[in-house]
């Protein structure tokens, strides 16, 4: 899933993780409800919930994104 060999090269973790610090970026609070991200990264570009959290794992291994203690998820870049 990382990498695929198929023709859609739009539902991997690389583009969709780009895609997803795209529209954290156009916030201007560091600090975004988990919901409204999710309207927002799928008005751009159509994907799952299951897949929407695949990429917000990715993005958090990678250290870009982290949870706080009211659940909502906090830019780190």
């Amino acid at each position: 899933m990382l990498l695929e060999n198929d023709t859609s090269p739009n539902k991997t973790l690389y583009y969709l993780g780009s895609e997803v610090m795209s529209v954290l970026s156009n916030f201007s609070d560091d600090k975004v409800d988990f919901f409204d991200l999710y309207q927002k990264v799928n008005e751009k570009e159509q994907l799952s919930m299951s897949l929407f959290v695949l990429v917000l794992d990715w993005l958090y291994i990678l250290g870009l994104v982290q949870q706080n203690v009211r659940g909502d998820l906090q830019k780190c870049f």
